[in-house]
C-alpha cells in the first residue's frame, strides 16, 4: 500500500482536501509571517533569522501546495482549491492581527502625537 491509495482519487472529496491543506499551509505561512514582523519590531531577528524564516515559511507553503496538488486526479482544481485556502487563512490571520494590533496601534499613535508637542525654549509646553 502506498499513499496514493490513501488519498482521494477524484471529485470533491480530492477538492475538499487540497482546499483544507491550502488552509492549514497559509495558517503556518502567515502566523510565520506575523511572528517574525513581532520580532523584527522587537528587533530580536538577526538577518539569518529573518532569512531562515522566509526560507522555512516559503518551503513549507510550497510543499502544502504540491501535496494538495496530487490529492486528485485533476491537478489543477486541487491547486486552485488549496490557493483559495491559503487566501482564505490570509483573511482569517489578517483580520485577527489587525483585532489585536489596533489597540496598540492607538496607544503608540497617542504617544507619538504627545512627544510631537511644540516645546518653547524654556522647556515648557507651549499650549
Amino acid at each position: 500500500m502506498n499513499l496514493s491509495d490513501l488519498l482521494p482519487s477524484s471529485g470533491l472529496s480530492g477538492i475538499a482536501l487540497a482546499f483544507a491543506i491550502g488552509l492549514v499551509g497559509g495558517t503556518l505561512y502567515f502566523t510565520g509571517l506575523w511572528w517574525t514582523v513581532r520580532r523584527l519590531a522587537d528587533q530580536r531577528l538577526s538577518t539569518p533569522g529573518l532569512i531562515a524564516s522566509w526560507l522555512v515559511r516559503l518551503l513549507a507553503l510550497v510543499g502544502a501546495l504540491w501535496g494538495a496538488m496530487h490529492t486528485s486526479a485533476d491537478r489543477l482544481p486541487a491547486l486552485l482549491a488549496a490557493v483559495i485556502g491559503v487566501l482564505v487563512a490570509r483573511t482569517v490571520i489578517l483580520r485577527r492581527v489587525r483585532a489585536v494590533a489596533a489597540p496598540v496601534m492607538s496607544t503608540s499613535s497617542s504617544a507619538a502625537r504627545a512627544s510631537a508637542r511644540p516645546v518653547s525654549p524654556t522647556g515648557t509646553d507651549e499650549r
